[in-house]
């Protein structure tokens, strides 16, 4: 799209909105491989500790017979439906999470390359970076405070889904120190200033 922008010779307020849908796609890439490596932090967590810690309350009512037959055939190690049920819910708690992260990894390979090829990028891309920086410090620091409370929340009443709201916060805040640092140092375009 950057590309076909420059061939174009795009005035300077077009150039400028194809930056800002860059950037956009970057904040929304980015968000994508934290929750992939939130994925990567579940799994190890279902590893040690089993699919009650990740995996959603199961429905706790009676399945019918044609769902619980098929899980049974999906998960033929477990002996019950309810038991099948939860592998299910811990196994979609990990995979839908690695699939997202494995987008935004691929997402963020082609931005890189995009802003690298793109004359409009290094022209005006580098200005807006430190601002999206910010954004993404901002949208992991709230992400910090929603799983924290999440994860209390879930502590409080009993639940065996605590560890996996305080691995995600985890996941967020490490995000988070990582987008502030980058502000720290004066992050403009992969290059530091200060």
């Amino acid at each position: 799209m950057i590309g076909y922008a420059e061939q174009r010779l795009l005035d300077i307020r077009s150039a400028s909105l194809v930056v800002l849908v860059g950037l956009a796609l970057r904040v929304a890439a980015t968000g994508l491989t934290a929750i992939g490596v939130a994925g990567v932090v579940r799994a190890a967590i279902g590893y040690r500790f089993g699919d009650s810690v990740i995996a959603a309350d199961s429905s706790g009512g009676r399945l019918p017979a044609e769902r619980c037959a098929g899980l049974l055939a999906e998960y033929p190690s477990k002996t019950d439906c309810a038991a099948a049920e939860m592998a299910h819910h811990a196994d979609e708690a990990v995979e839908i999470p690695l699939a997202a992260g494995a987008i935004g990894l691929v997402a963020l390979a082609a931005l890189g390359l995009l802003a690298w090829r793109s004359r409009a990028w290094r022209s005006r891309g580098r200005d807006l970076d430190a601002l999206t920086v910010a954004a993404l410090a901002a949208i992991f620091g709230l992400a910090v405070g929603v799983g924290l409370v999440l994860g209390a929340d879930e502590w409080r009443r009993g639940a065996d889904e605590a560890p996996r709201w305080f691995a995600d916060a985890g996941v967020a805040l490490l995000f988070f120190c990582g987008h502030l640092l980058a502000l720290r140092w004066g992050w403009r375009g992969g290059e530091s200033t200060g």
